[in-house]
């Protein structure tokens, strides 16, 4: 979704991490939670609106 939000002419092909080669073990399950930052009042905002405020700051790589 990323590659397409942000316009790569490429394609992107899902892998299992064994065919990743990752020396380090993983969770089979993990989620990213914001419980912690909604407690201290700081709200995470939706990955779109993030990820254009990223692209606009961050100039790509010819």
């Amino acid at each position: 979704a990323i590659v397409r939000e942000m316009g790569f002419g490429c394609s992107v092909m899902p892998i299992t991490t064994e065919q990743a080669g990752c020396l380090a073990k993983r969770p089979s399950y993990s989620v990213l939670s914001s419980d912690r930052m909604a407690s201290l009042g700081l709200a995470l905002p939706e990955w779109r609106q993030a990820l254009a405020r990223f692209a606009k700051v961050r100039p790509r790589a010819s």
